[in-house]
C-alpha cells in the first residue's frame, strides 16, 4: 500500500467484538485493535442480529455500529 493509499483508508472510531476471550482469533482481533488505537468493546453473548446471521461463529465484529461480519 502506497503513502496515498494509505491516507485514504478510513479507520474505524468504535468496533464491537462478539467472541470469547480465551479464543486465539478474539485475542488476535482484540490485540489488533489495541494496537492501532481503535475504542473496541468485547462481548461474551452474542447480539439476535449477529446470532441470527452467523450463529455462533467468532470472532464477530461490527465497525461503528454496521452490520455485523465474521
Amino acid at each position: 500500500m502506497t503513502a496515498a493509499e494509505a491516507e485514504s483508508v478510513v479507520r474505524p472510531r468504535y468496533v464491537d467484538v462478539y467472541g470469547a476471550d480465551h479464543s486465539p482469533w478474539v485475542q488476535a482481533v482484540l490485540l489488533g485493535l489495541h494496537e492501532a488505537g481503535i475504542e473496541h468493546r468485547l462481548r461474551s453473548l452474542p447480539t439476535m442480529e449477529s446470532f441470527l446471521s452467523t450463529g455462533v461463529f467468532m470472532p464477530v465484529a461490527s465497525i461503528d455500529g454496521g452490520p455485523w461480519h465474521r
